[in-house]
């Protein structure tokens, strides 16, 4: 399989976390079931782009109508594409879709008559992974986690977003999610999030959650839970430090169960690939990227930002950057603390 993007997912679950890293996986995606369109297709289109510019977009459709024709679920290649190689946008990419090591192509139609034609007789979900992550080609269960660096660990993150859901006898997506309460990443006042906002109610409305804590004085950054840290630099990510995340960490956990933003960053603490531990710094609040004073973007993908998997709930909160008396009473986040209203 081609090295593609960052995404391969290891072990690590949350604190008291019950859920196997090896063996099996969480989850189950119907991969020929061609009925299952991709969603907010611009949406995440962008959401591709921001991460790797010279993504391929103009092959999207190519994608979806040739995956149809073929009998396979079109929002599962396309989350194989944006996996594998950045949707062509990876630099040094080696293969579009990852099919064959031994006989690398950037010729999308090429790649996709390999996964058509490799993977026809290939029935369960596992099964095809197993295949995939070259882990010895034979059937479930398999290793999936790091010790297989091609597993395709970030397939479900995209798939969630594209097909809004894990679907036909899936596994509950929820099943490998933290037993235990992860405390609040750093300490400050929460001005946006998690629904309210409107730059968060755009985020919500594409299945993620996020809120927005501010503090002047650029206090450290932990991690909620255990996982592997994705660092990705504002100049290596975007090419300028002034737009989107800025400096921003991706801490996957649980097998890519979910995947937690901590974003803004003025600083890392931690290197790319890097596992780390809930409590362990992983950076400096900032405010790097869009953003207009120094705070912390933490977003949760593929998980609620509600009780058990944070400390406390916090009211939908709007303040658009304006922390004045029509914003009413902020909540206040104090790590090892429930958040405390209007303090």
């Amino acid at each position: 399989m081609a090295a593609g993007g960052n995404d391969n997912t290891g072990g690590g679950g949350g604190p008291g976390a019950t859920c196997g890293v090896t063996g099996s996986l969480d989850y189950s995606i119907d991969f020929r079931d061609k009925s299952i369109l991709p969603k907010d297709e611009f949406a995440i289109q962008d959401q591709v782009v921001a991460r790797w510019p010279a993504a391929a977009l103009y092959n999207w459709s190519k994608i979806v109508s040739r995956s149809i024709d073929a009998g396979w679920n079109p929002s599962f290649i396309l989350a194989l594409w944006i996996e594998e190689s950045g949707a062509q946008g990876e630099p040094g990419y080696t293969d579009a879709l990852g099919c064959d090591p031994k006989h690398p192509t950037k010729d999308i139609d090429k790649s996709l008559t390999c996964v058509f034609n490799s993977f026809k007789d290939t029935s369960g979900f596992e099964d095809l992974m197993c295949l995939y992550g070259g882990d010895g080609f034979h059937k479930a269960p398999c290793t999936f986690n790091m010790e297989n660096p091609n597993f395709p660990g970030g397939v479900k993150d995209w798939y969630l977003k594209l097909a809004g859901g894990i679907t036909n006898g899936s596994k509950d997506s929820n099943s490998c999610l933290p037993s235990q309460p992860g405390d609040w990443p750093t300490e400050g006042t929460v001005y946006q999030g998690p629904k309210g906002a409107s730059d968060h109610a755009r985020l919500y409305d594409q299945g993620l959650e996020a809120i927005d804590i501010a503090n002047a004085s650029g206090p450290p950054v932990y991690t909620s839970f255990d996982g592997v840290a994705n660092a990705h630099g504002c100049i290596t990510e975007y090419g300028d430090c002034g737009v989107h995340y800025g400096n921003f960490v991706d801490v996957v956990s649980n097998n890519g169960a979910f995947t937690v933003r901590y974003g803004h960053l003025s600083q890392f603490s931690i290197s790319d690939g890097q596992s780390v531990k809930a409590g362990d710094q992983i950076g400096i609040m900032g405010s790097t990227g869009a953003s207009t004073g120094t705070h912390l973007h933490w977003e949760f993908r593929g998980i609620k930002m509600e009780p058990p998997n944070i400390p406390q709930a916090i009211e939908p909160f709007n303040c658009d950057n304006d922390l004045g008396p029509s914003c009413g009473n902020p909540s206040s986040v104090i790590r090892g603390s429930p958040s405390q209203p209007g303090v």
